[in-house]
């Protein structure tokens, strides 16, 4: 699985996360009256996230292999392992340095780790 999408990638995988299962052919229409693209932008974006086993094509019903929530949190981990020598607090400092945080992220943040730890 590549670990990185393009935005166009991105794109096609979040309106099939959206309207799946879709059909391929209305995975086309769709995605001309969102971004403008035409059928053969869509099956050539299609064929790649199919080899490289995000999406899968069988017989033209188009469903996702990998949720949204799931590849969001490989791709944080990833950047957190990459950029922060896998500390998420050394990231957590970084991100708030000279960034005002609301109250209500602070406690969602607290909540989140506070639930990691009780699992």
């Amino acid at each position: 699985m590549k670990n990185m999408l393009s935005p166009s990638e991105l794109k096609l995988l979040d309106i099939i996360w959206k309207n799946e299962p879709v059909r391929s052919g209305r995975l086309s229409a769709i995605c001309l009256s969102e971004a403008g693209w035409k059928k053969s932008t869509v099956y050539t974006i299609l064929k790649n996230l199919c080899d490289w086993g995000y999406v899968t094509n069988d017989k033209g019903n188009v469903t996702s292999l990998i949720s949204d929530r799931d590849y969001y949190h490989t791709l944080a981990k990833d950047f957190v392992d990459k950029y922060f020598n896998s500390s998420f607090a050394d990231f957590v400092a970084a991100f708030s340095d000279g960034v005002h945080l609301a109250r209500e992220d602070i406690l969602a943040c607290y909540d989140a780790v506070k639930n990691y730890r009780a699992k």
